[in-house]
């Protein structure tokens, strides 16, 4: 394990580090998460990093909050100062879909390319579509949706995706998925589409809520190739 100041992640170095490749976890995970998925961190020519971001979203400083993208993004900086890698790119899936796309437009140009996998969209649709997750909405913002408008939308890629820049974006959704629904995948690529030096990849796959890590490491690779 590493550390970039407070912040502790995961990093695996193969070959060449020219790609700077960032697992993002999902809503109720840790960077423990990523120790399941071996694949990703033996990509070839990339330096893996596994940010913790503060752990699972049941926290005032969960949810998209400034200070959890700047715990993200404080990793990235360090991470590009060790190994001046020439292109970054996220993957993730669920919450670390969600994540994906927070940071691609909270920090726009920052990323090259994203694969994001089943990710909320709309954190307020969220709640009123998936009832086991108000619990730990209400730990992140205090309440729901209603009288909270604004801090929902600014906490969710609806809110900063218009902001996004010179980005290759993968968005992967299950057509058959319960726990986010897949307009949320459908919304986001719609988003993205037609803002500056975007590419959007919409790739609605039969399956529920899953990353397809075969597939997402086809996506990495062309991102690579292409940037």
């Amino acid at each position: 394990m590493k550390w970039a100041g407070d912040e502790p992640y995961y990093e695996a170095v193969t070959g060449r580090p020219e790609t700077l490749l960032v697992q993002l976890h999902s809503w109720s995970g840790t960077k423990d998460e990523a120790l399941a998925s071996p694949d990703l961190y033996a990509v070839p020519n990339c330096v893996w990093v596994c940010p913790h971001f503060g752990g699972q979203n049941n926290h005032p400083q969960g949810a998209g909050h400034p200070a959890q993208l700047e715990r993200i993004k404080r990793v990235i900086d360090k991470a590009r100062l060790d190994y001046d890698s020439r292109r970054i790119i996220l993957i993730g899936g669920s919450g670390g879909g969600y994540m994906c796309m927070m940071v691609a437009g909270a920090f726009p140009g920052l990323v090259h390319g994203i694969t994001s996998w089943v990710g909320i969209h709309d954190l307020a649709a969220w709640w009123n579509e998936s009832p086991n997750y108000r619990e730990s909405l209400t730990a992140c913002f205090g309440g729901g949706p209603v009288g909270r408008e604004a801090e929902y939308l600014a906490r969710s890629p609806k809110g900063v995706l218009p902001n996004a820049r010179n980005l290759i974006a993968y968005i992967n959704h299950g057509t058959s998925d319960a726990e986010v629904l897949p307009h949320h995948g459908a919304d986001a690529a719609a988003q993205l589409t037609g803002l500056p030096g975007v590419t959007v990849h919409h790739n609605p796959f039969a399956g529920g809520h899953v990353i397809k890590y075969p597939e997402a490491i086809q996506q990495i690779n062309s991102i690579a190739r292409l940037t």
